[in-house]
Order: structure tokens, then sequence, then C-alpha cells
């Protein structure tokens, strides 16, 4: 079957960003008591929304437009099909770029105690939003150029900040004593070129990048209190910067055409703790210190300085690392 009709082009709506998040202090000076599970004496966080998704640009024929009844439609759609028309280009829309997380700050002064599993003495992270997938570029007729879209760039995450000089406490399974954390959101994923099956003459395809990464911001952590935890899994100082991972390059499938290219990876913030008091941690595989500053990719080196500063007493009951300083 032959169809001849006029050049046509389709192109999807590109995604709309994410929103950043808010910046976020808490300053404590009384005693918190947490009984149940996952209730964490200070939750502070701030998150930066996910890029849209970008629409799809499709080229195809329009059954209805040839005259052929809706009830048949279904069976034309079986037929090889050769377009004889001018050029056809189609682009997926682009995918949303997403929103940053911003600076989180906790100052405590009072005794933090929890009871149950889960449950952090203090939990405080930025999280950069993940960019947006991009639309496809569909196509399966002579002469069409199809244009995958590019992946949205992902947020960073903020600087996270935690200042203690009251002590902590927590009894249960993975309930670590303090948890500082900031996180680059990973790149969006470009859209694919999809070619049809019954495909005449030349197609020719671009795959779009993938997103960039965001990057993990700069995590303090000072503790002048004594830290305790009981359960297995539980650190006393979990503190990490970790950039997000470059996003997916758009595929063109067989043909001719160019593929796109990954999208970078982010990089990792400083990490500096620095602690005057005591840690005890009594649970197998409950570090009583773990820092890192890791970049997007595993072989990647892009981490920034990770110091330690210790001046108190780090005693260890259970299996595992008093002190596990980790650059990725």
């Amino acid at each position: 079957m032959s169809v001849s009709k006029a050049a046509n082009i389709g192109v999807g709506g590109s995604a709309g960003g994410g929103s950043d998040g808010g910046s976020v202090t808490i300053d404590n000076a009384r005693d918190i008591t947490t009984r149940g599970a996952d209730a964490h004496g200070i939750f502070a966080q701030s998150v930066g929304g996910g890029g849209g998704n970008g629409g799809s640009g499709y080229h195809g024929l329009d059954w209805a437009d040839l005259g052929v009844p809706e009830n048949l439609a279904p069976y034309f759609e079986l037929l090889p099909i050769k377009s004889e028309g001018d050029l056809q280009i189609v682009a997926g829309g682009s995918g949303g770029s997403s929103g940053s997380g911003r600076d989180v700050v906790v100052k405590s002064e009072g005794r933090i105690v929890t009871l149950r599993d889960g449950s952090f003495g203090i939990l405080a992270q930025s999280i950069g939003g993940g960019g947006g997938t991009a639309g496809i570029g569909a196509v399966g007729e002579e002469g069409t150029v199809g244009i995958g879209g590019g992946g949205g760039a992902a947020g960073d995450g903020g600087a996270v900040r935690i200042e203690v000089t009251g002590d902590i406490e927590t009894s249960g399974k993975a309930a670590h004593a303090i948890f500082a954390q900031s996180v680059g959101g990973g790149g969006g994923i470009a859209g694919n070129v999809d070619r049809g099956v019954e495909s005449f003459g030349t197609n020719l395809a671009f795959g779009r990048d993938g997103g960039s990464a965001g990057d993990g911001g700069a995590v303090t952590v000072t503790s002048a209190g004594n830290i305790t935890t009981r359960g297995s899994g539980a650190y006393g100082i979990f503190a990490q910067s970790v950039g997000g991972g470059g996003g997916l390059a758009g595929d063109i499938g067989p043909g001719i055409g160019f593929a796109g290219s990954v999208g970078g990876d982010g990089s990792a913030g400083e990490v500096k703790i620095t602690h005057t008091g005591n840690i005890t941690t009594h649970g197998d595989t409950s570090h009583a210190i773990f820092a890192q500053s890791a970049g997007g990719h595993a072989d990647l080196v892009l981490q920034q300085t990770v110091t330690l500063l210790p001046d108190g007493t780090l005693k260890k009951d259970g299996e595992g690392n008093i002190v596990f300083g980790a650059p990725v």
C-alpha cells in the first residue's frame, strides 16, 4: 500500500522544571524521647522537585483522514506502508530540569533518646531532584528524521550542618544517632528514537544526550555530647555527600544515526566531622563514625576532602569498624 502526503513535523512538548526545596533550620534546646519504630528525634529535610517528563513526538498515518472507517482501522495497521512524501521531522520533547535541595541546619542542646528500630536521633538531609525523562521520537516512514528529546538536568543537594552538644542514645536496629547527608539528583534519561518494523527508504536518527547529574553539598557534623547506639547496623555518626549519576543517552536503534552521550556525573562535597565526646556502639556492623564523599560514578574519583577530628573515646562491642573514612 502506498500513500502520498505533504511534509510533516511532529514535536513533543518539553516538560516543566521542578521547584527548589526550601532551606530548613531547627534549633532545639529541649530533651526528646521517641518510642515508636521509624520515629526520629529530629527530622530535617529539603528536597528539590523532580523534572517533568517530555512528551513524545510521533509521525504516522491518520486512517480517519484517509476515509477509513474507525472499526476497520486496526486491520489497516497490519499492512506494510510506503509513504511517498517530503521530509518528515519528528522530535521528542526534552525532560525538565529539576529543583535543588537547599541548606539544612540542625542545632540541638537537649538529650535525645529513641527506643525502636529505624529511629534516628537526628536525621538531616538535602536532596536534589532527579532530571526528567525525555520523550521519544517515533518514526517509521521513508525520509524521516527522528530526534529523541534530551534528558533533564538534575538538581544539587544543599549544604547540611549539624551541631550537637547534648547526649544521644538509640536502642533499635539501624537507628543511627546522627545521620547527615547531601545528595545530588541523578541526570534525566534522554528519549530514544523508535523506528517501526516496516520502514522504507532512508531514516536518519539522532539520540540526544542524557541529563547532567547534580552535585552533593558540603556536610559538616560537630558533636560535643556522648553518643550511644545499642542495635545492629546503628552508626554513631553517619556523614555523606554523594554526587548524582549521569543520565542515560538516547538510543537510536538499528540503522543510520548518531547516539547521544551519557550525561556528566555529579561531584561530591566536602565532609567534615568534629567530635569531642564519647561514642559507644554495641551492635554488629555498627560503625562509630562513617564519613564518605563519593562522586556520582564508581569509576570516577570526584570526591572532596573527608576530615575526621575525633577527640573523645570510641568504643566498639560488636563486629565492625570503629572509624570508616571512605572517599570513592
